[in-house]
């Protein structure tokens, strides 16, 4: 489709990562007007493998001058995928798009108000009861916050618009109980497995 694809992968034990995530933040130094603070490991991992990532998008943009910029990720990598687009975007990709499933909070709810003044593209698909989702929690407590615009795929598989202003909607991912979530509806998306290798992919539990 004349794109760019930067993709991330998930994290190989989900279940383990999502256990012993931590909720340490740092300061966001790609935009240093945003004022905000972002995942201390996420940031560190996406800044680890900026460059290469610029490099490899700016020999292919050489290539395909009319290709389209895209990045997308699962789980941890879309977290990835999130700090990535908006550091496309700082060097001049500004109509870079973001298609990420599963992802957990990144920033803090500056971070989130942030992103939706740059990016017009950015697609965040949650599925149902997925714990990862609800991961680092959100609040005055913690002030983790999701980026708009999440795409909430619920137990018929249908895919619906969540609200484009308030990235916390509780008719979607939000409406559900810490008690009620699980792993497996982290591990389905859009009917493919996303399991740890996919060599295991329980049902999803309606």
């Amino acid at each position: 489709d004349n794109s760019i694809y930067v993709v991330f992968r998930g994290s190989e034990s989900i279940l383990n990562w999502v256990t012993n995530l931590s909720t340490t933040k740092t300061p966001y130094t790609s935009f240093p007007d945003c004022n905000c603070e972002v995942h201390e490991g996420f940031y560190s991992a996406e800044q680890r493998a900026l460059a290469q990532v610029v490099n490899q998008v700016g020999k292919l943009k050489n290539t395909y001058p009319t290709a389209k910029v895209k990045t997308s990720g699962h789980s941890l990598g879309a977290a990835l995928a999130t700090l990535t687009a908006m550091d496309l975007y700082r060097y001049g990709y500004t109509d870079v798009q973001c298609y990420n499933f599963g992802s957990p909070r990144v920033g803090d709810q500056a971070f989130s108000a942030f992103v939706g003044t740059k990016m017009t593209n950015f697609w965040r698909v949650t599925h149902l009861k997925d714990m990862v989702v609800h991961n680092p929690g959100s609040g005055s407590l913690l002030d983790f916050w999701h980026v708009c615009q999440e795409e909430y795929e619920d137990a018929m598989g249908n895919v619906h618009s969540c609200s484009s202003s308030i990235c916390e909607d509780q008719t979607c991912a939000d409406q559900w109980a810490p008690w009620q979530l699980n792993i497996a509806d982290h591990l389905n998306y859009l009917g493919m497995c996303m399991g740890e290798g996919c060599g295991y992919c329980p049902p999803p539990v309606n």
